[in-house]
């Protein structure tokens, strides 16, 4: 049997829609695969729906066109992993000088 390469055929905002997703490309039988943040102990993020690249056409034709207000499908945001990071340092930065004031005080 010939193998052919994966190709993403959506992207989704989150680990569940692209499981839905998954789940009906599955129900017709097209072989899937998701890539991005789709286990581990914190899925956040955008995951990429894959299928072989003989099935795409199809994939594309059932998932059909999603509205991006309708919550399934839609584009992620961009900027938000920046958002986060920031945030990271900022909280790190309050623990560090806490500590710091701590340490002086015993």
């Amino acid at each position: 049997m010939l193998e052919s390469r994966m190709v993403p055929v959506v992207r989704a905002p989150d680990a569940f829609s692209a499981k839905v997703a998954a789940a009906r490309l599955g129900a017709e039988g097209i072989v899937w695969q998701l890539r991005g943040a789709v286990d581990g102990p914190y899925p956040v993020g955008a995951v990429d729906v894959l299928v072989g690249e003989h099935d795409a056409e199809l994939a594309r034709a059932l998932l059909g066109p999603v509205e991006p207000d309708e919550g399934v499908l839609a584009e992620p945001r961009r900027g938000r992993p920046l958002l986060v990071a920031v945030a990271a340092v900022a909280l790190v930065a309050a623990l560090a000088g806490c500590f710091a004031r701590l340490v002086t005080l015993l």
